[in-house]
């Protein structure tokens, strides 16, 4: 084939492969377009089963207790048993004693008989010898008649006495035996009554144990409906209506103290990193900083505290299960359950602790959050447990103590995740620059627009989203990294239906943060990663950007795009 044959070829397929192409790509575009979807809901339907199995195992820990409830009344069940077995053994041998005693007692009385006839010879030959002796002077002949008398008299008394001489150790002996059974007999008669006392004790046991286990059969049977009726609403109970006896939502504008909530439906993209150190920050120029931990990891707590201070503060009350069971939770409450973060000024933390022996704790935060919410659905009408840190955390107390409030919130929409959004004025969202982070934004945004058009988050504004853990790349546009990042801002203002920030001042991936753990860890002194000057500067150039959008929002009630 010569070149102008090879030109016409050309000339022929080229629109035919351009065709092909662009139909090969369309058809590209919509297999990544599909792989992606797939991908969310996969990730959606793995939290979910998260969320179910994380409940099974509750229900199965209440199962467990029930077991325990139902060993320890077996348990009673024997003892009262045996003792009812005691019981009878005693009063057989209690028998045999009193048996005993009447024949010692038949016994005795032939030889108490006998003895006091021997007195009454023995009084009689006395009183035969003393007329013998008066009549000895009548004559000889009569005096030794009467001598002989008097020896066959005596004779008889010496005799008499030898008898009862004789006897009176068997009746010593037999009193004794007597003194014995009776006080065997009253020693048998108290067992047998503490043995009674025991059996009606075990009784009242077993019946309290009966009813305990019915009343923990009640309680599970309860609880499992209140999970499937959950788990069947999928996370459509926080969109119930708003009831007119909630704590009313406190503007910017009546407090100077902006309560800022960390949250992002994935874990892992530094979330505590950020809340720890961004607080660090502030608290290191001459702000004041409370944080709140509610993730139930405890990572902030972790971080911020060392083993023996995180007891000594839950010892003391200062965690947020504390806060939570106090039937007043008051903002001068909140205050007493900070501790401060020790080697930081300023630096106040709510520790929320595991329930362990030694910590003072009674529940761990996501068994109380369960016990409010199974109690909500149980009376809709009492606390709406979505609202119980509003008033707290925007309460003069609070406006007194802080300059700022920062939230760490779990990557979950928990009963506490959503008390700490409405508590707040605004939401930072960090996320890092790949695929599986990044679609975790419009996600958050579609459920947190869903109740806000329900009435439940009305008033809570979204700062925008931080980028972490960055590469020196993704100051590059045309970078994966800076491509990445614009796409959830895109994907998140679609999703919320108004422009969602995408921070400009950008957290680098560093090897100080996860040094400073190390070093708390050995030895137990707070070295947070901001303390590194690179790192440092990057926070204050991010809490810059943070405070102008802030002073945006106090000027014209709308944070701008």
């Amino acid at each position: 084939m010569n070149w102008n044959d090879t030109k016409e070829t050309l000339t022929v397929l080229g629109p035919v492969l351009g065709v092909v192409g662009a139909v090969l790509g369309l058809v590209i575009k919509l297999m990544w377009t599909l792989i992606g979807n797939l991908r969310e809901k996969i990730a959606e339907l793995q939290h979910r089963n998260e969320v179910l199995t994380q409940r099974a195992e509750r229900v199965e820990s209440a199962e467990q207790r029930a077991t325990v409830a139902e060993e320890r009344r077996e348990e009673a069940e024997e003892l009262r048993t045996k003792a009812e077995k005691d019981r009878d053994r005693v009063r057989t041998e209690l028998d045999k004693v009193k048996q005993d005693i009447h024949k010692l007692e038949q016994t005795i009385i032939p030889l108490n008989r006998e003895n006091a006839g021997l007195k009454g010879q023995l009084a009689e030959a006395n009183s035969l010898l003393e007329d013998v002796k008066n009549r000895a002077t009548v004559s000889e002949g009569e005096a030794r008649g009467f001598k002989l008398a008097g020896q066959r008299e005596y004779q008889k008394r010496i005799d008499a006495e030898s008898r009862a001489n004789k006897a009176e150790p068997e009746v010593t002996r037999l009193s004794s035996l007597v003194a014995r059974a009776t006080t065997r007999s009253n020693e048998l008669n108290a067992a047998l009554e503490s043995i009674t006392i025991q059996r009606d004790e075990l009784t009242n046991q077993v019946r309290t144990l009966t009813e305990t286990e019915a009343t923990q059969k009640e309680s599970i049977e309860r609880y499992e409906l209140q999970i499937n009726a959950v788990s069947e609403m999928d996370g459509r109970i926080w969109q119930a209506p708003v009831g007119p006896h909630v704590p009313v939502f406190r503007p910017l504008s009546e407090r100077h103290v902006p309560v800022i909530s960390l949250l992002n439906l994935k874990g892992g993209v530094g979330k505590t990193t950020i809340t720890a150190n961004l607080a660090g920050y502030l608290a290191t120029s001459g702000k004041r900083v409370l944080v709140i931990d509610l993730d139930h990891q405890r990572t902030l707590t972790q971080l911020l505290l060392s083993t023996t201070t995180r007891q000594q503060a839950a010892v003391a009350g200062h965690t947020i299960q504390d806060f939570l069971l106090k039937d007043n939770r008051t903002g001068y409450e909140l205050c007493s359950a900070a501790h401060n973060v020790p080697g930081i000024n300023d630096y106040s933390v709510v520790t929320n602790s595991d329930a362990d022996v030694g910590y003072g704790i009674r529940q761990n935060l996501d068994d109380l959050e369960m016990n409010f919410l199974g109690s909500w659905l149980v009376n809709p009408k009492g606390i709406d447990v979505r609202f119980l840190l509003r008033e707290a955390v925007q309460s003069e107390a609070v406006n007194r103590s802080f300059d700022y409030v920062l939230i760490d919130c779990p990557p979950r929409l928990t009963t506490a995740c959503i008390a700490a959004l409405t508590a707040s004025d605004f939401l930072l969202i960090p996320a890092q620059p790949e695929q599986s982070s990044i679609r975790s934004v419009p996600h958050l945004m579609k459920r947190l627009k869903v109740l806000q058009e329900a009435g439940v988050l009305v008033d809570l504004r979204v700062l925008g989203i931080i980028a972490n853990m960055v590469s020196n790349q993704a100051e590059n546009p045309v970078s994966a990294e800076a491509k990445v990042l614009r796409e959830a801002e895109g994907q998140a203002q679609f999703a919320w239906k108004q422009p969602v920030h995408l921070f400009k001042n950008k957290l680098k991936d560093s090897g100080f943060y996860s040094s400073s753990t190390r070093r708390f860890e050995e030895d137990n002194k707070l070295t947070l990663a901001v303390n590194n000057g690179t790192i440092r500067e990057q926070y204050e150039l991010l809490m810059q950007e943070i405070e102008e959008r802030i002073n945006a929002y106090r000027n014209t009630t709308r944070v701008p795009a």
